[in-house]
């Protein structure tokens, strides 16, 4: 992957449904995931050329392997953890987008998901949110689901974020 491609990454990337999406739409696609049986299958199963896609076991609740300001793309399916929001403010460039997306709040899943406001306080001030759909669930309404396109822009030195340790959303 040259220094100037269209770097995207897919964390955690499962079986690769986007990985394989990117790579399509032109994308060099560094696919992220813990288990390392899904990162063999897309390997396998797919016709990708692996000049295109590269795998990498790890825990995506944990920092990214990935040097600061590379990423131009990053999709986030189905996931929760603010470590790994922190991870994404570091490795997504200056202009790059970060795509990303709460399950829903069927059945007692609620209980897992960010509290209303949390995702958005997350990502300040190192993103612009170009699209934001928040959506109350649960029994007090005291989660939501969260659908997001989000531009990474420059970040004041003032405003950096802080090192966190824990799942908790950062408040700046």
């Amino acid at each position: 992957m040259g220094p100037d491609a269209a770097l995207a990454v897919d964390v955690p990337s499962g079986y690769g449904r986007h990985s394989c999406l990117l790579v399509e739409h032109g994308y060099d696609v560094i696919a992220i995931d813990a288990d390392e049986r899904a990162l063999r299958h897309i390997h396998e199963g797919t016709s990708l050329g692996n000049n295109k896609l590269t795998c990498i076991v790890a825990d995506c609740r944990a920092d990214i392997p990935l040097a600061t300001d590379t990423i131009f793309i990053a999709v986030v399916v189905h996931f929760i953890s603010s470590a790994l929001l922190q991870a994404l403010s570091r490795i997504i460039r200056t202009g790059g987008y970060l795509i990303y997306e709460t399950y829903g709040g069927n059945g007692d899943n609620y209980v897992t998901l960010p509290r209303p406001g949390q995702i958005a306080a997350a990502l300040h001030p190192s993103f612009e949110l170009l699209l934001y759909k928040e959506k109350a669930v649960g029994p007090k309404r005291n989660a939501a689901t969260v659908k997001c396109l989000a531009k990474r822009v420059a970040v004041p030195l003032d405003h950096q974020p802080r090192p966190h340790n824990g799942e908790g959303a950062t408040h700046q």
